[in-house]
């Protein structure tokens, strides 16, 4: 599951993020495509996780530590 997740999502974040040869990339573009990567996150990084996050929800630390991952992921690209 878990190289498929990485493949899919790798893949996807390249295909959005990346910009085409001469075609200028606007804010709203780069935005889009990181709302859209978020929701493939949630999908594939959160669902799987849904009964440990339900205990450890109370955390802080366990909500940035998922948004580090989110942002590391998609960092290589901008």
């Amino acid at each position: 599951y878990m190289s498929v997740w990485q493949i899919f999502y790798s893949m996807t974040a390249a295909l959005f993020l990346t910009p085409a040869e001469n075609v200028s990339e606007t804010l709203g573009l780069k935005i889009g495509a990181v709302v859209f990567l978020f929701v493939c996150f949630l999908m594939f990084y959160l669902a799987p996780r849904a009964v440990f996050l339900i205990e450890d929800r109370k955390h802080w630390g366990t909500w940035l530590f998922i948004l580090f991952v989110f942002l590391s992921s998609i960092a290589r690209y901008w």
